[in-house]
């Protein structure tokens, strides 16, 4: 599993337990949009990147450039995952008892120390 994978794997779980602890209010329902744009967006870079293989195999483009132009894909949607997960953790904490306030804080912390 790649790095930039792993780190997209990791936001996307710290924003399912950020939306999973959000009640039913308008920014839950927001938040809750924009993971699934989110998820969608994932699933399409992974069907480029199939499609992009094969390209690689047919001569029509170079694994370096076809690589730089995933990442910065990737790292599009990974910042959007941030994003969105910030926001979950934030709308998490308001809304959480005391005893679950530590354990968001702690998936903040994770979060902004996710590597990229």
């Amino acid at each position: 599993m790649s790095a930039a994978h792993r780190s997209i794997s990791t936001i996307a779980v710290l924003a399912a337990l950020g939306l999973g602890a959000c009640g039913g209010d308008s920014d839950s329902e927001r938040l809750q949009k924009q993971g699934e744009a989110l998820q969608k967006e994932g699933e399409e870079l992974r069907k480029k990147a199939e499609r992009t293989g094969e390209d690689i195999k047919k001569g029509k483009v170079s694994p370096e450039e076809a690589a730089k132009e995933l990442e910065r894909d990737a790292e599009e949607i990974e910042k959007g995952a941030k994003d969105v997960s910030r926001d979950a953790l934030d709308d998490a904490k308001e809304k959480a008892p005391p005893g679950a306030k530590d354990q968001i804080e702690d998936a903040q912390k994770q979060l902004e120390q996710a590597p990229r």
